[in-house]
């Protein structure tokens, strides 16, 4: 489910002067309710609309990853793809890998070696950024699973957002290209927010169309899920602009997005055709979230959703939408379906899984010299040391998790 690179994020406000477009508050909330709908839906089949946080991941990665772009621009006059791709990947595959290959082996092992080889092909479908590609030619009927018949199938989201990654900074660099040519600092936005108003309208009537004539194509296709992306990188192209937003409606705003991502959960429902029209209602309610941020140096008042649990939460958001399928689908096969011990097991297991890989993988390969073009000798010597004491605690917690598991 589409997550950004949250040091970088930061790394970059600080060094704009512009405002930044959201402050961290929102994304991160915005990123722990998404999740927890997520997992919640899968594991206990409540809310029955829960899978609607993909669909606010989605808009949140296309408001995160073209607001980065654009301010890149600003800054420059010029856009990097190479370095945005060398980040992406730096942020994104080391953690997907690491689940792939160990739920592979964890399905073969305990589902059995016919499921593990179904698996192992799931697992390269995603390494090739093409799961929901493959899941929409088997006919993977998402609604009907009891119990998901691969532990990779929510990997689909993940390749519709690395399709996004690899295509939407080469629009946005054309953008650049014709701004310098015209030079005016606002073509950029003009250009792509009509080239982006074009893809939302068009998008969404196929989606709208294939919702009801096709619809597993329809839940698994990027081209029925791109205007969802697009509204997100609307908003981003729109950021000056939300400045004059007056400070005492932000609140109000941020306030009634969350309840309509909430509403929407328990609303929608398989028999909505999705999604289009389904998913309406979560994509404007996470709009109006963003919006809510965007412009302005600090955030709107978010009561609890500001706490630390909610932003931990948010932080191990993209390790969790990982974890929670594999725990799942092995958790099933030794465990049976009896909701009293499974349910407990899943999510435990999937918070503890998920913290490890953010703390020995995630964290510390954002900001590692990986993939950087002949890197220096002392960056990786700076790098081992920073994050030597992480690894000696990860390994104790590591040894821990594998005595509790095997005395379990």
């Amino acid at each position: 489910m589409s997550s950004e690179d949250r040091v970088h994020t930061i790394d970059q406000n600080i060094a704009s002067r512009r405002p930044a477009p959201a402050h961290r508050l929102d994304v991160q909330a915005l990123r722990a309710l998404a999740v927890t709908m997520v997992v919640l839906e899968h594991v206990t089949g409540r809310p029955a609309g829960g899978f609607v946080g993909v669909d606010v991941f989605f808009v949140v990665s296309g408001f995160l990853i073209t607001g980065l772009l654009l301010r890149e621009a600003d800054r420059h006059g010029r856009i990097s793809i190479a370095a945005f791709w060398r980040r992406r990947i730096r942020r994104i595959v080391p953690a997907s890998v690491l689940v792939l290959v160990l739920g592979t082996a964890a399905t073969w092992l305990v589902v059995g070696s016919s499921r593990g080889a179904s698996a192992a092909i799931d697992a390269l479908w995603s390494v090739a950024s093409l799961a929901n590609w493959h899941f929409a030619a088997t006919g993977t009927d998402y609604f009907a699973a009891q119990g998901p018949e691969s532990p990779f199938q929510h990997y689909w989201s993940l390749a519709v957002e690395e399709q996004f990654y690899l295509v939407w900074p080469v629009v946005v660099v054309a953008a650049v290209a014709v701004a310098r040519r015209r030079k005016g600092p606002t073509v950029p936005r003009v250009a792509l927010g009509v080239l982006l108003l074009v893809l939302v309208l068009g998008s969404l009537a196929w989606a709208w169309h294939q919702s009801t004539t096709s619809p597993t194509v329809a839940y698994f296709s990027s081209l029925t899920r791109a205007w969802e992306l697009a509204l997100g990188a609307l908003l981003a192209t729109a950021a000056p602009a939300m400045t004059r937003l007056p400070a005492v409606l932000r609140p109000a705003l941020a306030w009634v997005g969350i309840v309509g991502v909430v509403a929407s959960a328990w609303v929608t429902t398989s028999t909505v055709p999705f999604p289009a029209p389904g998913a309406l209602l979560p994509v404007a309610a996470t709009l109006l979230v963003l919006a809510s941020g965007t412009g302005c140096a600090g955030t709107p008042w978010l009561g609890p959703l500001a706490g630390r649990p909610v932003m931990i939460v948010g932080d191990l958001s993209y390790s969790i939408y990982l974890w929670h399928f594999v725990a799942l689908v092995v958790g099933t096969s030794l465990l049976g379906d009896e909701p009293a011990r499974l349910w407990p097991a899943v999510l435990v297991s999937t918070l503890v899984l998920s913290a490890l890989t953010y703390h020995l993988v995630e964290r510390p390969l954002i900001t590692s010299p990986l993939l950087e073009p002949a890197p220096p000798g002392h960056a990786w010597r700076r790098w081992r040391r920073d994050h030597r004491s992480t690894y000696r605690r990860g390994g104790a917690a590591l040894l821990a998790v594998a005595a509790l598991t095997a005395t379990a």
